[in-house]
């Protein structure tokens, strides 16, 4: 049986060990040796650090994690562990947006709180049903009352209103047909013509476009045949 290597580590304070492999995968795994300590094992000219071992390896934080963490703007170094990054991750502060939800929900912050720590109070208010039609009016509320933070789906949902209007008409001009009654068609451009001069009369009438099919735009029709 061939003898087993010993594995001597210097943490910068203190010698470590000797491990043998497996055991020194348990004290990285632990916390206990970091990758940027130094090991040393016989046949060795000099100290070198941990993280050149094979067995740390899958320890290391991995290309895709790296490029993450230089998209959010955070420093990290040749060490940098998986750890490292859910730790980061873990303590983010919560973003404007999620911090807007909860202040919309009526839900108070404490200072510093994480992102991890404000989606966990946004899904709890998910389950609360007192809370559910406040959740549903969000989705359309945002788009004003946070026009910076949600300016690309306020433009997107802004661009599609004649449109969606527009299907709910021919919608209801089918189903009315099949009762009897004949009611114009209408034009794309039209519409657009009338969602903008609803825009300057009717602010916020664009939360419910079904509703406005009703309240707006088949009064302006019958206004016109008369």
């Amino acid at each position: 049986m061939g003898k087993v290597r010993q594995i001597f580590i210097w943490n910068g304070e203190q010698d470590l060990g000797p491990f043998r492999r497996d055991e020194l995968v348990e004290q990285l795994r632990g916390g206990a040796v970091l990758p940027s300590d130094y090991y040393y094992e016989e046949g060795m000219i000099g100290w070198e650090r941990v993280a050149r071992l094979p067995c740390c390896q899958k320890f290391l934080a991995t290309d895709a994690q790296k490029q993450m963490l230089s998209r959010m703007g955070v420093e990290y170094n040749e060490f940098l562990t998986k750890d490292d990054v859910s730790s980061v991750l873990e303590n983010q502060p919560a973003t404007n947006r999620q911090l807007a939800l909860l202040q919309y929900l009526g839900l108070s912050t404490p200072l510093g709180v994480t992102k991890t720590d404000a989606s966990e109070m946004i899904e709890k208010a998910r389950s609360d049903q007192s809370l559910g039609e406040r959740f549903d009016r969000w989705t359309v509320d945002r788009l004003d009352l946070q026009p910076d933070l949600y300016a690309s789906e306020r433009a997107a949902f802004k661009s599609r209103r004649a449109a969606d209007l527009l299907s709910e008409y021919e919608q209801f001009r089918r189903e009315s047909r099949e009762n009897g009654l004949n009611f114009p068609k209408l034009k794309l451009l039209d519409v657009e013509d009338f969602v903008s001069k609803l825009d300057d009369a009717k602010p916020g009438w664009d939360r419910d476009i079904r509703m406005t099919l009703f309240d707006h735009l088949l009064p302006a029709i019958e206004r016109t045949q008369r």
